[in-house]
């Protein structure tokens, strides 16, 4: 915002949402602007009015907070928080806030949470703010001067409609997965498959491996200046379908011609590499069955295509896949899901013996220890919900391979009948790396 423009004044009314059950983990803050500015999560984060701040009807609850102020600082009203510690958010702390928001007059670009001043970029911090064509806009940490990690279409937020912003701090899971270092489903949380990413990326690039994104790991991730969310417009081919539920029982998905996506909404998770609820949780009351739509997305298309590797190490220790080059660098990791008690991973030197793609996947009880004794072998069709996904890579040691799943939640977090189980998306980036001959090491 530029001081020596002529005084325009800005009026915005903002309304914090009443918060659903499963939500409010680690909630810090909540503020139902009902007439009052007192915070209801326990953690007393009372609001404090700077200037003559006024209350109106809002769109959940009874209230809103009314906030406006002249583009020359000459009058300004707004609400502080002051400093609490475990508001002290640092960069390697990710976090989400949602509120209701409704512009009564809009001319330039206000902005309108952070803590920081969203003057010139020139501080460090995070803000969510608009663009001077009402399009929404966020930046979270970054180096002074890169104000923007997420840039969205124009003309959003100055129609004078309420609009809930939901916002996740998805920064690091995003950068990782576009580094080739993925946590498997982008969901927002700080998982163990999250930790074992950034170790292992910590680790290719010379970094003390703490699994934690410190100062020193955000230097290097941040590298990558592409925004961290994208814009996307649901095509046709996004909505064709067709759309099926999976039957549980092996005779019945035999009687199916393809086992491809049950819905939309499945398909376009997979193809941004996002769990549905965090896909949801983006787009509140967005159709995704509907071409046309548009939505907010992780923008993981942002990234390079894999070299070749010579060499696959999969770690059953923390339940990764790692691609090594001639060099001897990790070029790439994945979380896996290596094998069982049933059927232990086994380990040792193979190597791969060829690459499907789109594999009909083959049943045969005898080859699994749960298997249903009157069950008999069945033919199951190619697809995404396929039993082995989009991606068969076959190995040396009969009947063992490594290849995608229906069930990309579970990879790194349950066991397998002694395959390597990848997300279909490492699993079709991993094809793309390896040929016939190339070594595996299937270790502890």
């Amino acid at each position: 915002m530029n001081p020596k423009t002529t005084p325009i004044a800005l009026a915005v009314l903002l309304s914090v949402p009443v918060l659903q059950a499963g939500i409010t983990d680690q909630l810090v803050t909540h503020l139902t602007f009902d007439s009052n500015l007192l915070d209801i999560s326990g953690k007393s984060h009372h609001g404090t009015a700077v200037g003559n701040i006024q209350y109106g009807p809002g769109q959940v609850g009874t209230g809103a907070v009314q906030l406006s102020f002249k583009k020359d600082g000459t009058s300004f009203n707004y609400v502080t928080l002051g400093a609490p510690a475990d508001l002290n958010f640092g960069t390697s702390t990710d976090f989400s806030l949602s509120f209701w928001t409704k512009f009564q007059q809009f001319i330039f670009d206000p902005p309108f949470i952070g803590n920081k001043d969203w003057l010139s970029g020139q501080y460090q911090g995070w803000m969510v703010a608009t663009g001077t064509d009402g399009r929404l806009q966020w930046n979270y940490g970054g180096s002074p001067g890169q104000r923007k990690d997420y840039d969205g279409p124009g003309s959003t937020m100055n129609d004078g409609r309420w609009h809930h912003v939901v916002v996740t701090f998805l920064r690091a899971q995003v950068l990782l997965d576009r580094a080739h270092f993925s946590s498997g489903e982008i969901d927002a949380a700080y998982g163990q498959n999250l930790r074992n990413a950034i170790s292992g990326y910590q680790k290719a690039n010379g970094l003390p491996a703490n699994g934690i994104v410190d100062a020193p790991t955000w230097a290097v991730l941040n590298t990558d200046v592409a925004p961290i969310l994208a814009s996307y417009t649901i095509l046709d081919m996004d909505v064709a379908g067709p759309f099926n539920p999976i039957p549980t029982e092996w005779v019945d998905k035999a009687k199916m011609k393809a086992l491809g996506y049950t819905s939309a909404k499945e398909a376009l998770s997979e193809k941004f590499h996002a769990s549905p609820k965090l896909l949801v949780q983006l787009n509140p009351g967005k159709d995704f069955g509907r071409a046309g739509e548009e939505i907010v997305v992780p923008n993981v298309t942002a990234t390079n295509e894999l070299p070749k590797a010579v060499k696959v190490v999969v770690d059953q220790s923390d339940h990764t896949l790692s691609l090594v080059d001639a060099g001897g660098k990790i070029i790439a990791q994945f979380p896996a899901t290596t094998g069982s008690t049933h059927d232990p991973l086994p380990l040792g030197e193979w190597k791969v013996n060829g690459v499907a793609r789109n594999p009909v996947f083959h049943y045969n009880p005898k080859l699994f220890w749960d298997a249903n004794p009157s069950e008999t072998k069945a033919k199951i069709s190619a697809g995404p919900n396929n039993p082995v996904g989009v991606v068969w890579i076959d190995l040396t040691k009969a009947h063992y391979g490594i290849h995608g799943t229906p069930e990309p939640s579970t990879i790194g977090k349950t066991q397998s009948h002694g395959c390597i189980r990848l997300t279909n998306w490492d699993a079709a980036a991993l094809a793309q790396s390896v040929v016939t001959g190339v070594e595996v090491l299937l270790q502890e």
